[in-house]
């Protein structure tokens, strides 16, 4: 959240509303969390449907739900480290639903 004087908070944008292109911001959390997705001992398979559904956790779309659900499995299987590293990088940029869905705040 970005904070524009007093108490009153603002979202940060995840997505240009022009061109549908995620702002660098954004870009760079997409990029930091497939890095670590790619750095994980899962399938070449599992690593590619992983990242595939991290878009669906920044914003409300009808995959949601199942990003998820992929979430949670994936970053179980992948471990710990890789799982707390995840939510180091996604907690600010993920949706509400998504935050008290996967990590319960």
């Amino acid at each position: 959240m970005l904070v524009l004087g007093g108490n009153t908070e603002t979202p940060v944008p995840k997505y240009c509303n022009n061109c549908g292109k995620p702002y660098p911001w954004t870009q760079t959390a997409i990029d930091a969390t497939k890095e670590l997705i790619n750095m994980s001992d899962l399938s070449s398979d599992d690593k590619k449907s992983f990242e595939n559904s991290i878009p669906d956790l920044l914003t409300e779309t009808p995959k949601t739900k199942l990003a998820t659900t992929k979430f949670k499995i994936y970053a179980s299987k992948a471990g710990v480290t890789i799982a707390n590293g995840l939510k180091e990088i996604l907690i600010d940029v993920v949706s509400e639903s998504v935050k008290k869905a996967i990590w319960g705040v």
